[in-house]
C-alpha cells in the first residue's frame, strides 16, 4: 500500500512466496509446461486387442464378446459410416438403451473419425429434435425397436440389424487424430436451451495416464455399463475397462432400476469397480459388495454414505465438469466418520485454480471459484462459439495459449492440499436480501444424525412467496424428526439460512444420468396444522401475543416471520416497543429484519441490559414541556404567524336523521377524552409550555345553514373551513363546523391542528365519537376504556427518557450524533429544475396530482421488496432517489419520510402529534445495481428509524444549514408511505343510522417542494389492488404537468428496477420517446449517424486556390498574399519541413507573434501531414 497508494486493494497479494509454492504444488501446475504425447481411443484399444483378442470385453445379458469379435465388429460398422460421410469434424448421433450394440456402435463411430452424440431414450421429443437439429449428425444408429422414434428426422438413420453392416470388411481403419473430436455430449444451460461440450481423444485417453485412484486398472477387472451414454460418466465406465483389458458388464434398463435386481446383478457377476452418483448408490445395500471398489462423484456426497460404504473397501470420491472430460480430481480412500469428504486432489493430467474474482489464486480454507486446466480441458460447446469463449478462459498460469475452464463451483483448499465443495456459484440464491450458498445449508443438514441423503432448493410455490426447503432420507425410518432438524440448524445457521420446511423421502428423485432432479423435489404441504407450531416457552409465547396484537391476527406460530405475515417498518417499530415493554429488553429493528420469526428473534430476549423505561401516566409539574415534535410546529407558528398549513381536516357526508345536540355532546365527550385538543401553548420568555384546559362545553361545532347552496358554493366553504388558522396561544387547536344542507343531509367538517395530532389520530378520533354519538343518542354518557396516558405524560416520559439535548451524555445526544455524522456534506438543497423561479419567500400555497399504479406493479414492487428484505416502501424510496438523481444531476440524495412515533403500545389509542421527520440521504456514485441501491436504502433506513427520536429542528439547528425562506431546510422532497388504520379512504366511522361518506378536501398548502403521499390498495380478498395517492407540490415553483411528468417517471423507473434487480442504474432510462425525440432534435443527435466523405484542411484550401488563385487571402499591416502567394509559399515551407522528417503522426511547434507568416507556417506543417 505505501509503495503504491494509487492501486486497487483487490491487486494487492496476501500470499507469500512460500505459500505460492505451495499451491503451485496442490495446483499441480506443473503440468502445464509438462509434455504430452497424445493418443486416439482406438490406438490404445488396438494394442489391447492385440494383447487378449479372445479376452471377454463385453457382457449383456447372458452374451459375451469376446475383444476380437468387438473389434471386428465395429471395423464393418465403422466402413459402413464412412460411406455415410463420417469423418473427422462431424457427428453421428447414438439413440440406445443400455446394451452391448450400444458399445460397439460408440467404438465404431470412433473408428471412422466422426465424434458420436449420444441421446437418452428417456430424452423427450422435443429435446431430442433439438439436439439432431442443433449438432446437425450425418446420420443416426439406432437399434431395429427405435427406428422408428426418428421417422420424419431427416437424416440417414442405420439401425444395428441393417444387412449392409455384415457385407463391409472387418479390416482396421486409420486411427483418428488425438484432437479429433470424440464426443458430444448435451447438458443444460442456465438459459434453458442445452448446450453441447465436445471433447476429443486425448482430453480421454489422458485421464488414465498415471492414473492413481487407489485402484489399480488390470485385466481381470470387472466393470459395470451403468450410466445412460449421454451422461459422460459412461465414457469413464466403458473406457476405464476396455483400455485395460478388463470385462465391462453392460446393466439394462429394466435393471438399472431395480435396485434389488442390481444389487444382485453386482453379485453374481462380482464386479470389482462400481462408479456411482452418491444419489444412486444410496439405494443399494453394501452387503455382498465386499471385495467392489466404490468410485463414486458427480454431486456432493453426504458422510452417512461413506459411514456405511467406505469400512472393508477402496472409496475414492472424484469431481470434474462434463467440459473438462468426465472428471478431474479424485480423493484420498475414504474413511468412515471422516465427515463430509473433499473432491479431492487434481489428476496427474489436471491443472486446479481457485480464484478471486480477478483471477487471483485466494489462500487455503478462503473460498473461491475453481478453474480447472490442464489435458482435460475440453474442446468447448459445439458450434458455440461465444458461450465457449465465456467459459474457456486464457489461463494466466501456464505458457501462451493454455487454456482454463471457468467451472463455477465454489470450494477451498484444505490444509491437506484437497479440496473441500461447497456449492455452485450459480447456488447462491437470494432470499429476502440475503446471499445464501445452498451447499452451505445442504452440508449442514446431511450432517445431523439420521441423515441418509439431503438437498436444499429455493422454491416460490406461491407468487412472491420464495423459501427454502429443505429434503432428506433417513438411515432408519423415523430417524429424523423435520421441526427437531430445523431446530438444530437454527443452532448452526443463521436464521435466513434454516429452511422453511424439512421433507422427508423415501429416495431422492434421478435424472436418468443418476443425478439428483430438484424439479421432482415435492412442494411442502403447507396445511395450517402443518405449518403451525406452537410456542414452547413464555418468551415465545410473549412474542407470539405481541405479533398478533400488532398484526391483528387471531394465532401466530414460532414459524411465522413478521413480515411474510403482513409486517412492515412502521408495525416493526410497534413490536420493539412492545418487546421492551413486555419482555424488559431493548432490541433493534435490525434485529427484527435478520430474525424475523418468533422463534428466531425468541433467541435475542433477555442478552441486553439496556430497558426502555414504561410509558405510564405520573405526576405533573406545574411546567409541561413541549414535546420535541410539538417544539418544531411551535418555532415554525412564531416564524410565520398563524396559518393553515399544518392543518389536517377530514369531511363526512351524512345522510340521514341526525341528533344535532348529541353530535355536540359527542365532540365535547372526545374533546374531554384527549387532553391534547383542550390544549394551547403560552411561552414565558420565550419557552413554551402546555396548558390543558378542563374538559366540559366548548361551543366548538358551529352550524351553518346551508340550504339551496350549489355544489360548488357548498365544496368552497369546506376548503374555507378546512383553511382555519388557528391561534395556538388563545384557541384550543380543533374546530367542527356542521352544514346543514337538509334535514336528512348534512357535511361535518373537523379541523385539527397538527401540534394536536397526526394522521394516525384520525382513527382514534373518528372511533371515539362514534361510541361517544351513539352513548348519546341513547340518553347516556360513552362508557369507554380509560386512556392509559395522555399526551402530557408522554412529554414528560419523553424529556426524561431520553434526556436534555445538550447533555453529551445522554440518549438522544447519541442519536444527534449518528445524524451529524450521516449528514455532514450534505447538499444544501435538492437543485430541481422548476417551471419558475423561487421566489424570496415561499407563499406555501400548494396543490395535488393524482398518483394511480396498477396492481401489476404494486405486486412487482413487493416481490423486490421480499427478495431483497426490504419492503415496498423501501423500494419507492429507492426509485425516487433515482428520479431525484437524474433531475437534480447530482447523486448525493436527500429525501424526507415521516415516522410515526408511536412506538409505546400505551400511544395506540391516544390523539397527539408524535410523528417526526427522518431524513433519508443516499449516495448512487459509482453507477451501483437496482439490487445495491435497495441494500443502501434499507441499512440507512433501518438506521434512521434506530435514531428516530431526534427532533426534525433540532438536526436544522444542529447541522444549522444556510437559513433561507424560500425552501424547506435539509429536505425539499418527502415520501409518506400512508399505511395508516383507515388510509384507504374510509375512516371507518359510523354514526347511529347514518350513512356516512368522506368528502375529499383540497387543503390548497404545500409544506415542500413536493411531498409524496402513496398508499398500497387492497381489495376484499387481501389481494394487490394498486398504489395510489397524490403528490402536493408547491404551485409558485411547478406546474401540475411538470408534477405529473415526475409521476411518470418515477412509474417508469420502479417498472425497470422491479423487472431486472441486478441492472445498473445507468441502464435505467426516465425519459420517454417523445422527450428523446426532442433532445435528438436540438442536439442534432442525427448527425452521428449520417454518412459523410471525410475531408482534410489542405484539400478543402486547394480547391478554394483552383477558384480564385488571385484573390486576396491574407492581409498583415501593409503586406498581403493572394490564395496563390499563400499556396505556393506554404508548399515551399511543407517541402523544407518534410526534409526534416515531418510527417504524419508527427507534430511542429510553432512559435509566432500574430503573423502572416504564422498563417503560412500553419498551413505548411498541416499539408505535411
Amino acid at each position: 500500500m505505501t509503495t503504491n497508494p494509487t492501486r486497487r486493494l483487490l491487486s494487492i497479494d496476501l500470499l507469500n512466496e512460500t505459500e505460492h509454492t505451495r499451491l503451485d504444488d496442490w495446483s499441480n501446475r506443473a503440468v502445464l509446461t509438462q509434455p504430452a504425447a497424445p493418443v486416439s481411443i482406438p490406438a490404445l484399444f488396438s494394442t489391447q486387442v492385440e494383447r487378449a483378442p479372445e479376452a471377454v470385453a463385453v457382457t449383456f445379458e447372458g452374451r459375451s464378446m469376446t475383444y476380437r469379435e468387438l473389434d471386428e465388429t465395429a471395423n464393418r460398422l465403422a466402413h459402413l459410416l464412412i460411406d455415410h460421410g463420417a469423418r473427422p469434424g462431424v457427428c453421428v448421433a447414438l439413440l440406445f438403451p443400455r446394451c452391448a450394440e450400444a458399445i460397439c456402435a460408440i467404438l465404431a463411430v470412433l473408428k471412422s473419425g466422426a465424434a458420436y452424440l449420444p441421446i437418452d431414450p428417456m430424452h423427450p421429443r422435443s429435446r431430442v429434435e433439438f439436439m439432431l437439429a442443433d449438432a446437425t449428425p450425418i446420420a443416426v444408429l439406432t437399434t431395429p425397436d427405435m427406428r422408428s422414434r426418428l421417422d420424419g428426422c431427416g437424416l440417414a438413420v442405420i439401425d444395428t440389424a441393417d444387412p449392409r453392416i455384415d457385407t463391409q470388411p472387418d479390416t482396421a481403419l486409420p486411427f483418428p487424430a488425438p484432437d479429433d473430436i470424440a464426443h458430444i455430449v448435451y447438458t443444460s444451460g442456465t438459459t434453458g436451451v442445452p448446450k453441447g461440450v465436445a471433447v476429443n481423444h486425448h482430453n480421454v485417453t489422458q485421464l488414465f495416464d498415471s492414473l492413481d485412484i487407489a485402484i489399480p486398472l488390470r485385466p481381470e477387472q470387472v466393470w459395470t455399463q451403468f450410466h445412460s451414454y449421454a451422461f459422460d460418466f459412461s465414457v469413464w465406465e466403458i473406457w476405464a475397462a476396455l483400455l485395460f483389458g478388463g470385462r465391462l458388464v453392460v446393466v439394462s434398463e429394466s435393471v438399472a432400476r431395480s435396485p434389488g435386481d442390481f444389487h444382485d446383478l453386482l453379485v453374481e457377476e462380482r464386479v470389482s469397480v462400481l462408479t456411482q452418483t452418491p444419489s444412486a448408490v444410496s439405494s443399494l445395500t453394501p452387503n455382498g459388495l465386499e471385495s467392489t471398489a466404490l468410485v463414486i462423484g458427480a454431486e456432493a456426497c453426504p458422510p452417512a454414505l461413506v459411514d456405511l460404504w467406505a469400512p472393508g473397501r477402496v472409496m475414492t470420491n472424484v469431481y470434474g465438469p462434463t467440459e473438462t472430460t468426465m472428471w478431474a480430481s479424485k480423493s484420498a480412500p475414504l474413511l468412515p466418520g471422516s465427515g463430509s469428504p473433499p473432491i479431492g486432489s487434481p489428476i496427474a493430467g489436471a491443472a486446479f485454480f481457485v480464484l478471486d474474482e480477478l483471477l487471483c489464486p485466494v489462500m487455503p480454507k478462503v473460498v473461491g471459484e475453481l478453474y480447472i486446466a490442464g489435458r482435460g480441458v475440453g474442446v468447448g460447446y459445439w458450434r458455440r462459439p461465444g458461450l465457449t469463449a465465456s467459459r474457456f478462459m486464457a489461463c494466466p498460469f501456464g505458457p501462451p495459449g493454455t487454456r482454463m475452464y471457468r467451472t463455477g463451483d465454489l470450494v477451498r483448499w484444505r490444509s491437506d492440499g484437497q479440496l473441500d465443495y461447497l456449492g455452485r456459484a450459480d447456488e447462491q440464491v437470494k432470499i429476502r436480501g440475503y446471499r445464501i450458498e445452498l451447499g452451505e445449508i445442504r452440508t449442514a443438514l446431511s450432517e445431523l444424525p439420521g441423515v441418509g441423503q439431503a438437498a436444499v432448493i429455493a422454491r416460490e410455490d406461491r407468487p412472491d412467496d420464495r423459501r427454502l426447503v429443505g429434503y432428506l432420507t433417513e438411515t432408519v425410518t423415523g430417524a429424523v424428526d423435520p421441526a427437531a432438524a430445523r431446530e438444530a440448524l437454527a443452532r448452526r445457521l443463521p436464521g435466513y439460512m434454516v429452511p422453511s420446511a424439512i421433507v422427508v423421502l423415501q429416495a431422492l428423485p434421478l435424472t436418468v444420468n443418476g443425478k439428483l432432479d430438484t424439479r421432482a423435489l415435492p412442494a411442502p404441504e403447507y396445511t395450517n396444522g402443518q405449518r403451525y407450531r406452537a410456542p414452547k416457552d413464555p418468551t415465545q409465547d410473549i412474542l407470539a401475543g405481541i405479533y398478533a396484537h400488532v398484526l391483528g391476527l387471531d394465532r401466530v406460530g414460532v414459524d411465522d416471520s413478521f413480515f411474510d405475515l403482513g409486517g412492515d417498518s412502521v408495525s416493526a417499530m410497534r413490536v420493539i416497543a412492545a418487546i421492551g415493554t413486555d419482555l424488559a429488553t431493548d432490541l433493534s429493528m435490525q434485529t427484527l429484519f435478520d430474525a424475523p420469526t418468533v422463534a428466531q428473534l425468541a433467541a435475542h430476549i433477555g442478552g441486553d441490559d439496556t430497558r426502555l423505561r414504561p410509558l405510564l401516566a405520573a405526576r405533573r409539574p406545574d411546567v409541561i414541556p413541549l414535546s420535541f415534535a410539538q417544539s418544531r410546529l411551535w418555532f415554525l407558528d412564531q416564524l410565520h404567524g398563524p396559518s393553515a398549513v399544518y392543518n389536517l381536516a377530514v369531511a363526512l357526508r351524512l345522510r340521514g336523521e341526525l341528533d344535532l345536540d348529541a353530535l355536540r355532546v359527542a365532540v365535547d365527550d372526545v374533546i374531554a377524552r384527549h387532553e391534547t385538543l383542550r390544549t394551547v401553548f403560552a411561552d414565558v420568555d420565550g419557552v413554551p409550555f402546555q396548558r390543558v384546559l378542563p374538559g366540559g362545553r366548548s361551543d366548538v361545532v358551529t352550524v351553518t345553514d346551508a340550504a339551496g347552496w350549489t355544489p360548488g358554493a357548498l365544496h368552497e366553504a369546506i376548503e374555507a373551513t378546512a383553511q382555519h388558522a388557528f391561534d395556538l396561544r388563545a384557541e384550543i387547536p380543533f374546530r367542527a363546523r356542521l352544514f346543514h344542507i337538509a334535514d336528512d343531509d348534512h357535511v361535518l367538517v373537523g379541523v385539527v391542528h397538527h401540534i394536536a395530532a397526526d394522521g394516525w389520530s384520525i382513527t382514534p378520533l373518528v372511533g371515539d365519537l362514534n361510541v361517544a354519538y351513539a352513548s348519546r343518542c341513547g340518553g347516556r354518557a360513552p362508557d369507554w376504556r380509560e386512556l392509559p396516558v395522555q399526551y402530557a405524560d408522554y412529554t414528560l416520559w419523553q424529556r426524561a427518557q431520553f434526556g436534555d439535548l445538550d447533555d453529551g451524555a445522554s440518549p438522544i445526544a447519541a442519536q444527534l450524533a449518528y445524524w451529524e455524522d450521516a449528514l455532514a456534506g450534505m447538499p444544501e438543497r435538492l437543485e430541481l429544475p422548476t417551471d419558475r423561479p423561487y421566489p424570496a419567500v415561499a407563499d406555501q400555497r400548494g396543490a395535488t396530482v393524482a398518483v394511480e399504479w396498477p396492481a401489476e406493479l404494486q405486486q412487482r414492487v413487493r416481490a423486490v421488496a421480499r427478495e431483497c428484505n426490504a419492503t415496498s416502501f423501501m423500494v419507492v424510496q429507492a426509485a425516487l432517489a433515482v428520479v431525484l438523481s437524474r433531475l437534480s444531476a447530482n447523486p448525493d440524495v436527500v429525501l424526507g419520510f415521516p415516522t410515526a412515533g408511536r412506538d409505546d403500545p400505551a400511544l395506540d389509542d391516544l390523539v397527539g402529534f408524535f410523528v417526526n421527520t427522518l431524513v433519508l440521504r443516499l449516495d448512487l456514485t459509482g453507477n451501483p445495481t437496482v439490487t445495491d441501491l435497495l441494500s443502501q436504502t434499507r441499512t440507512k433506513g433501518l438506521a434512521a428509524l434506530e435514531h428516530r427520536d431526534v427532533p426534525f429542528e433540532v438536526l436544522v439547528e444542529r447541522l444549522n444549514p444556510a437559513r433561507s425562506l424560500t425552501h424547506h431546510p435539509l429536505v425539499q422532497v418527502m415520501l409518506a408511505w400512508q399505511n395508516l388504520p383507515g388510509s384507504g379512504g374510509d375512516p371507518g366511522l359510523v354514526l347511529g343510522d347514518l350513512h356516512v361518506s368522506q368528502v375529499p378536501i383540497a387543503t390548497h398548502t404545500a409544506r415542500m417542494d413536493l411531498t409524496l403521499n402513496l398508499a398500497e390498495r387492497f381489495t376484499d380478498d387481501a389481494e394487490p389492488g394498486g398504489i395510489s395517492g397524490a403528490v402536493e407540490f408547491r404551485t409558485d415553483v411547478f406546474d401540475a404537468d411538470t408534477v405529473a411528468g415526475v409521476v411518470q417517471r418515477l412509474q417508469r423507473v420502479l417498472v425497470a428496477m422491479t423487472a431486472d434487480p441486478q441492472a445498473r442504474l445507468s441502464s435505467i432510462d426516465v425519459l420517454e420517446a417523445g422527450e428523446r425525440g426532442r433532445l435528438g432534435e436540438l442536439g442534432r443527435w442525427p448527425v452521428l449517424t449520417e454518412s459523410r466523405t471525410a475531408v482534410s484542411i489542405p484539400a478543402l484550401f486547394a480547391g478554394q486556390v483552383l477558384r480564385a488563385p488571385a484573390a486576396v487571402a491574407l492581409c498583415c499591416g501593409a503586406r498581403s498574399w493572394t490564395y496563390g502567394e499563400l499556396d505556393e509559399a506554404s508548399n515551399r515551407l511543407a517541402h523544407a519541413l518534410v526534409e526534416c522528417g515531418v510527417g504524419p503522426g508527427g507534430c511542429v511547434a510553432v512559435l509566432f507573434p500574430r503573423s502572416g507568416e504564422a498563417i503560412v507556417a500553419i498551413v505548411a506543417v498541416l499539408k505535411t501531414g
